[in-house]
């Protein structure tokens, strides 16, 4: 991917991108965005997803703790099973612990996004989103696309698959 769309998505998502700055024996995500443009929008829409849910998850948790503490009680029947309870034990967490990526690469014609961290099923379900929206996106320039067979297997439109 070009080093602006990179740069881009490290502005919008710092916290996402820590391995970035790691060396290369200590994150393949040293290396960037293995991959071409065409699937930047996908990323975007991706991490934005993954930005929010972070984010609401962190207001939750600081919810239950605060009326946890508020009322002296467990709350333990009030919390959604889905709820990692764990979370809920000790005191209110001071930063929010964002999934970071530990590679971002092309794999025989789709993205696979692999990330470090925190991970629940909804933000599996939002990488598992993105990578079967690169099986039908061209990697070149983002239109709709297929999976082409070659020297290599890559996702492409009508038009890049001639060139």
């Amino acid at each position: 991917m070009k080093d602006e769309l990179e740069k881009k998505l490290c502005v919008l998502y710092p916290e996402m991108m820590l391995n970035r700055s790691k060396g290369k024996h200590e994150s393949p995500f040293h290396y960037g965005f293995e991959h071409g443009d065409g699937w930047y929008n996908i990323l975007q829409v991706a991490f934005s997803l993954i930005d929010f849910r972070v984010k609401q998850q962190h207001k939750t948790v600081n919810t239950f703790i605060e009326y946890k503490n508020l009322l002296g009680t467990d709350l333990e029947d009030t919390i959604p099973k889905w709820y990692d309870k764990e979370q809920l034990k000790g005191d209110i967490p001071e930063k929010i612990e964002y999934p970071r990526i530990a590679q971002c690469k092309e794999k025989f014609g789709t993205m696979r996004l692999y990330m470090d961290g925190v991970a629940n099923a909804e933000i599996e379900t939002i990488i598992s989103f993105a990578e079967m929206m690169s099986e039908v996106t061209c990697e070149v320039c983002g239109a709709p696309g297929e999976s082409r067979s070659g020297s290599w297997v890559k996702t492409l439109c009508d038009e890049h698959e001639k060139q």
